[in-house]
Parts: C-alpha cells; structure tokens; sequence
C-alpha cells in the first residue's frame, strides 16, 4: 500500500489487487475486494464503517442513536471480515470444482459411445466412467453443501441489514418531527434526494460495482467520502456515498457514464443545501441511505447466489443420476423398455449421455453467475478519499493512476 502525492489537493492511498485497500485493515481482507457483486456489498458495507459516532442530539428520544449505529457497524464489520471471506473462498471453489466436472465432462463422451451396443454392455467402460464420476460427484456434493451455509450466511446479513435500516428510518422520522424543517423547500430537497438515491444505486448494480465505487477506465474511486458541513459555527462530518468521484466527470463520461455523474453531482449539492440548514438530520439521513443502499445490494447478491445453488443443486443431482445409469446399466435398461421395448444398451448410452449433457448446461448457467461474484479486471487499481472536503479532480485521478500503475 503506497500513500500518494496528489499534488495537494488531497491524499489518496491506491493499492493493486494483491495489496489491501484502505478501508480494509489486513491483507487477508483484500481478496474480498475483488471487483463484482461480491465488492458492491462489501464497499457499501465499508462505507457504513466509515460513519463516524453521531454527536450529542437535541432529540431526547434519539439517546440510543450512536448504539443503533454500533450493532449496524457490527453487522457490516462481521460481514466483511468473515462472512464475505468464507462467501469468496467458496464462490472460487465451486468454479474450481465445476472446471473439473468439465474437464470429466469432456473425457467421458466418447466413453459413452462404447458403453453398450446393440447387445450387451462393456463392464470394463462403465467402470472406468464410474470411477471418473465418482470423486466428482463427491466434489460437487461437498461443495453444495458449502454453498448452501454461505447462502444462509447471506440471509442472516440481509435480514440484520433491512432491520437497521428500518431502525434508523425510525430514527430520522422521530427526529425530523422534533427538528426537522417543516417548509416546502427541503421537503423537495428531500424528495428529489430519495429519487437520485434510487437512480444511482440501479446505475452501479447494473455495472456490478459498489455503492462505495466508481469505475472510471482501469480505476475504482472509493466513495463514501467525508463532507465537512459548517452548521452554527461547528463543522459537522457526514458520509456522502458517491461524492468522491464527483470531480471525475470528464474521465468517467468518456467511459459512457456521464449521466451517473451527474446524478452524483446533484446529490452531493442537495446534500449540502440541506445539511447546511440541518446538520444533524443530515447524519441520520445519511446513515439511513447507506444502509438502504447496502440492502439493496445485499438482495442483489442473495439472488445471484440462489441461482447458483439452484443450478449446482441441479448439476449435483444429474451427476448422482448419470452416475447410477453407469453402475446399474441393466436397472437403466429396465426402466427404458418400459415405454421403449425394443431398448438396447446402446440406447441406455445415448440416454446417459443426454443426462450428462444436461448437468452440463446446469454448469454452464452457474459459471457466468459466479464469475459476475469475482474480478474481472486484474488490472484494478483503488483509490480512496482520506481528508475531508478534498474531492478529486480529474488530474488528480490521472496523477494517482499513473503512480500507481
């Protein structure tokens, strides 16, 4: 991890892949940065984090605030340390696994034309099928049931997720009934900061990046950047999700995303209005949208991972179905000529053959979906934001990227 010159307008630390971020406090962590679905939770989650304790309120009713926001940074700190370790390790395993299965997958069609004939069947080439399938079914069987635990794992932290943010939606209603500016003007501000909200989370699920990044080229630019809002002669820090990347609008255009800077540019400018007025709604509003982002992604991630099981499952269970036909030829047989019979062995062959075929295309569904989980782009660099009010403009970016490369 090197920490870079940016010319001083603001210090960035950059790091490739195969040195932590630094948001992330080991380098055993950084393999959970990887840029995909599995990094749009964990820098959502990083950016929970980063929210410093609320200060002391004038809302009586809101004297448990800085202890919601504990177990909130309990669950997002939990998740990234260990859940979406485990969830990595076991996402590079399936893939490792199902290259195996294609590897068998290729090695045991032509076996499965000398299978059987039209009279009998070669014992010496079902065995020799049977003991490819086996410790591969053993895998897959094993590697299921992983899965399966790190999907529940998943749920547990998205169920913990909705809940805390359901908690600091409470926190702000109370709070904005008690201070909260009743006029016309900030409700729209708000109105329109819920829209954007929603509009830039949809822009970075669809990229398959976090709610804490932007890609910009080879580039990730952390968000979660700290804004620092005068307010009664105090100056009063806030996380606003996206602004770091404000002053990348020329590099990101080019890159087809001009529309998602300008929906972060008018965040950032709404977030100030408001928080100029009303600081300390605006730490609880901003506590409360990262949270909302961080579950939106969480679902995003919980379903890609539901269609992966559901897949492996089916891969499994086809594995365990050809495996038997292969053992228990005759039994296979058996059961053919009851709607078939004329049946030979040689039609039990094509018949396993097309059940293999159809494990196949199981696999073929869960590979795309686990590799969109990991990084494609080996190339990454990270850059994040570490001073206050010190948003990078685009030299800046191209001055840390090209130290970094």
């Amino acid at each position: 991890m090197r920490k870079l010159d940016c010319a001083g307008r603001g210090a960035f630390l950059t790091t490739s892949l195969n040195t932590a971020p630094s948001w992330v406090s080991s380098a055993t962590e950084a393999g959970t940065t990887t840029a995909g679905q599995i990094t749009m939770v964990n820098l959502a989650a990083a950016a929970i984090l980063d929210q410093k304790p609320f200060p002391e309120l004038v809302v009586p009713v809101l004297s448990d605030l800085n202890s919601h926001l504990v177990l909130a940074q309990n669950h997002a700190r939990f998740w990234k340390n260990n859940t979406s370790v485990d969830l990595l390790r076991e996402v590079q395993s399936l893939i490792y696994v199902g290259g195996l299965f294609r590897q068998s997958y290729d090695q045991i069609q032509p076996l499965l034309l000398q299978m059987g004939n039209d009279t009998a069947f070669d014992p010496a080439t079902t065995s020799q099928i049977a003991n490819v399938l086996v410790p591969i079914h053993n895998r897959t069987a094993k590697e299921g049931a992983a899965a399966s635990l790190r999907y529940g794992d998943i749920r547990t932290f998205s169920e913990q997720v909705r809940a805390d943010h359901q908690t600091f939606k409470t926190d702000y209603d109370e709070a904005n009934q008690s201070i909260g500016s009743q006029s016309e003007a900030i409700n729209q501000l708000r109105s329109r900061l819920d829209q954007l909200d929603a509009r830039i989370t949809n822009d970075q699920m669809m990229w398959g990046f976090g709610a804490s990044a932007m890609v910009v080229g080879g580039l990730i630019v952390a968000c979660g950047a700290l804004l620092e809002i005068p307010s009664g002669g105090t100056s009063t820090i806030i996380i606003a999700a996206g602004a770091a990347v404000i002053g990348a609008g020329g590099a990101a255009t080019a890159w087809g995303a001009a529309d998602h800077i300008i929906s972060l540019q008018k965040k950032a400018k709404i977030t100030k209005e408001i928080a100029a007025d009303q600081a300390q709604l605006a730490l609880i509003d901003s506590a409360k949208g990262l949270l909302g982002d961080l579950s939106t992604k969480i679902d995003t991630l919980d379903n890609s991972v539901q269609k992966v099981l559901t897949a492996w499952q089916d891969l499994d269970s086809g594995l365990q179905l050809v495996l038997s036909d292969v053992q228990q030829p005759e039994e296979r047989l058996a059961r053919l000529r009851q709607t078939q019979q004329t049946a030979r062995p040689g039609d039990v062959a094509a018949a396993v053959a097309g059940e293999l075929k159809a494990a196949d295309e199981e696999w073929e569904k869960a590979l795309p979906i686990l590799e969109g989980l990991l990084d494609k782009g080996s190339n990454m660099q990270y850059v994040s934001v570490v001073e206050t009010n010190k948003l990078p403009a685009p030299d800046v970016i191209a001055h840390a990227y090209a130290r970094a490369a």
